[in-house]
């Protein structure tokens, strides 16, 4: 399951709970053959080089250099629906017309990033590059679309690269832009030559997400924003999600995710932060305006 997938697996939960029965169009949509619900490339299409989630064959294992590095602890925020109007409308306010749209979830990656990257700002020069790695749902950029309540792996990762010199600049409005533009470039066209790839590659281990990022130099993001999880009702006895977290897992530094859109329309997000920048970003007055640290 993709994040997307989990969140589709609560709907039938969600119906069972309630005593109600399962859609045909559920039933058909999450029984699809995910060997071929991608249709690859023809004979006369060149596949694209993909190299961002290209990395060295691991079949042969050679034990790792075992780094100590600080902890990366994940650490909880919250941006009100407040917030978030005030920040899309900001972003909107430099966007030139309707061919510079951004959505609410552009400009909240953006304004993570810009502030992920001013906070690690001492520690690298200008000049260095920073990866903002997103990762996307594919479904609805297929042609024809996959069906939403297909419940299988359906993700590419969307990469951006700015150095943080760029970063520190830039407009909110321009780096939300820019965000979109590249997330639109991830059409049918792309998705079936990623499927074309990895089916022609025999060695499936050389095919990693993210395999050119930078630990402790890049951000990542995952958006559950979208997934409408706040109005599912497990049944009578447990009712509606007031808020929902992700599970415990090891940390990551850069990875951020966005959790599922509460009732009252905020976005609670965590990030695996060092202590040092879960600082700088508590002196942030910017990030603080926009987000509100849970713990």
């Amino acid at each position: 399951l993709d994040m997307n997938g989990e969140g589709q697996l609560l709907s039938p939960l969600a119906q069972a709970c309630n005593s109600q029965q399962f859609r045909n169009e559920d039933i058909i949509a999450g029984t699809l053959d995910s060997l071929t619900i991608i249709p690859l490339l023809g004979n006369s299409e060149t596949p694209l080089k993909h190299e961002n989630f290209r990395c060295p064959s691991r079949l042969e294992f050679n034990a790792p250099t075992v780094e100590v590095s600080s902890p990366t602890p994940w650490t909880y925020f919250r941006s009100p629906k407040a917030s978030l109007v005030k920040l899309k409308t900001e972003t909107m306010s430099g966007a030139n017309g309707a061919s510079d749209w951004v959505s609410t979830n552009d400009a909240l990656t953006a304004f993570i990033w810009q502030r992920v990257a001013i906070a690690r700002a001492c520690r690298f020069g200008p000049e260095t590059s920073m990866f903002c790695d997103r990762f996307v749902n594919i479904r609805r950029r297929l042609q024809p679309p996959v069906p939403a309540g297909y419940m299988g792996h359906m993700l590419l990762l969307d990469q951006i690269e700015l150095s943080f010199g760029q970063l520190a600049k830039a407009s909110l409005s321009d780096l939300a832009v820019q965000l979109r533009r590249s997330l639109n470039s991830i059409d049918d066209y792309h998705i079936r030559s990623a499927a074309t790839v990895i089916k022609n590659e025999k060695d499936k281990s050389a095919f990693q997400y993210g395999a050119n990022a930078v630990t402790g130099r890049d951000f990542t993001i995952s958006s559950r924003a979208g997934l409408n999880l706040a109005s599912v009702s497990i049944g009578p006895a447990l009712g509606r999600a007031k808020f929902i977290r992700r599970a415990a897992q090891a940390d990551y530094e850069g990875l951020a995710y966005l959790m599922p859109t509460t009732s009252d329309g905020d976005i609670d997000m965590t990030i695996s932060l060092s202590g040092e920048y879960c600082d700088i970003t508590d002196q942030d007055l910017i990030w603080n305006f926009f987000a509100e640290r849970l713990g």
